[in-house]
């Protein structure tokens, strides 16, 4: 099987032989920086040009600016996701402080470095690689670690995260982090643009996401997906009042059982010290185990928007999104899903669900034999129905343990009222799904990209060609395509 095709497939799990190898060796990133060292360098924390220039930018087309508006008037961050512009990140790093990143890249530990960006010099800042299990298939060399993948870099390029907040202190456009995703279980390299505009079109909390070229010491890393990081400054353009509680992964109840505040408390990622009361997510999971005959979605009205949560269930099952909060996990004797931000919103404490991590979304739509045998990450029933008596069972070529969705108490609740589900479905496929968005969003985007997956594949013998990844692209128009009629 194609190694491209092998990490969409086998995305974070390689328990098996279904799930090993890779997609090459070595890195652009190991490349010794061609800059002046970073302590002679003239920088500057608020975008001012730096005295020494950073060198001539590759711009392929004119998609590619050298200067860039800083928005600020009432959103500075939205130049950044700017759906007309590939923005350039140039990152300068030390080649000692690469060298300890390359050494162990799931470790997470931020290194000091310089960003380059229309024309401009931001540092000192954090740098480091990023991920979960899955982003490092292929990517280093001791992914069976018992506790966390270790070992060196082995792929060209890894998910980046960038820190100016904190101790760094720096000012690039109000934001506080960067995401770049390296897209590399992606060979459509649209999974992320597109997932995030589906929910945000059809009135659903998700984060801002286009595509950035990145460099590291003047070397090529490749195109990447540039995807708002989910904090203060994303609830306020998100949500009428952003001084809410923001929980990563804190889902109400654990199998029957109401979650507690200390729960809630190590998930919070807002108002860490001095939250708001955690009464409306807790009296979420209470109201879910108070009632089993059919009317636990009235139970639960008050505490959540009720729409928002039936539109982005529509939108989640629509794009395939088989690694998201409707996958339950079991690899012991507790069931459990990722993926997803919860916000309770003041005054009223409603809460919403937020989208996130959608690298593998669409993947599950392929009808396509060889690569459904070859998916791991696929819930193996319909949302709303519950299978094998609620037990744990077995699924995909890794035989991992999964939960029917209908078997959680929350998912069972919207369950009970279909015909809302399918109203809204008719919907979304007759609106951001539709033919005709879909199209003009692939066709605008792929035209917009393509001269930065030439440069790569130009540079790069194992990054993808611009003949399989258009390819690709239709393929995945092809999957939508027949994702409307099911």
């Amino acid at each position: 099987m194609d190694s491209r095709r092998h990490l969409v497939v086998c995305a974070g799990l390689a328990i098996t032989a279904a799930c090993s190898g890779g997609s090459g060796s070595g890195g652009a990133g190991s490349a010794t920086s061609t800059e002046p060292p970073i302590e002679s360098r003239t920088t500057t924390t608020s975008g001012v040009s730096a005295d020494e220039p950073s060198g001539e930018l590759f711009s392929p087309t004119d998609v590619a600016p050298t200067g860039v508006d800083d928005g600020r008037d009432g959103d500075p961050a939205a130049a950044l996701y700017d759906q007309d512009a590939v923005h350039t990140f140039d990152l300068v790093v030390e080649p000692d402080d690469l060298a300890f990143l390359d050494a162990d890249p799931a470790a997470e530990e931020y290194v000091d470095g310089f960003l380059e960006f229309g024309g401009d010099t931001y540092g000192p800042i954090g740098i480091r690689y990023k991920g979960s299990f899955g982003s490092f298939v292929g990517c280093v060399d001791e992914l069976d670690a018992p506790d966390r993948p270790r070992g060196e870099k082995t792929c060209p390029k890894l998910s980046l995260k960038l820190k100016f907040d904190g101790d760094y202190d720096v000012d690039f456009f109000d934001v506080r982090k960067v995401q770049l995703h390296a897209q590399n279980l992606d060979p459509t390299m649209m999974h992320e643009r597109l997932g995030y505009a589906m929910f945000r079109d059809f009135d659903v909390p998700a984060p801002r996401s286009t595509h950035a070229r990145v460099t590291m010491n003047g070397e090529l890393l490749g195109l990447f997906a540039l995807t708002e990081q989910i904090d203060e400054a994303f609830l306020a353009h998100a949500f009428d009042d952003a001084s809410g509680n923001l929980f990563k992964e804190a889902w109400p109840v654990s199998g029957d059982e109401p979650r507690g505040a200390d729960y809630f408390d190590r998930r919070l990622r807002t108002n860490e010290d001095d939250p708001l009361p955690f009464d409306p997510i807790e009296d979420l999971g209470s109201a879910l185990t108070r009632s089993s005959d059919g009317t636990v979605l009235d139970e639960i009205d008050p505490f959540l928007d009720v729409d928002g949560w039936f539109r982005y269930l529509v939108v989640d099952r629509a794009i395939g999104h088989d690694d998201g909060p409707l996958r339950f996990d079991c690899p012991g004797t507790l069931c459990a899903n990722k993926n997803f931000y919860l916000y309770q919103e003041p005054p009223t404490g409603e809460i919403s669900i937020v989208a996130w991590d959608l690298d593998v979304a669409f993947a599950t739509l392929t009808d396509d034999p060889t690569r459904r045998e070859q998916l791991v990450l696929e819930i193996a029933d319909v949302w709303n129905e519950a299978g094998n008596g609620c037990e744990p069972f077995a699924h995909g070529p890794a035989d991992l343990v999964q939960r029917s969705p209908a078997c959680d108490p929350l998912i069972a609740a919207f369950a009970e009222d279909p015909e809302r589900y399918e109203d809204l479905r008719g919907d979304f496929l007759a609106g951001p799904y539709s033919a005709a968005s879909i199209d003009a969003l692939l066709d605008r985007w792929s035209t917009q990209i393509e001269p930065f997956v030439a440069e790569a594949a130009a540079l790069d013998a194992d990054a993808i060609s611009v003949e399989d990844w258009y390819a690709e692209v239709e393929a995945l128009r092809s999957d939508i395509a027949a994702e409307r009629t099911r």
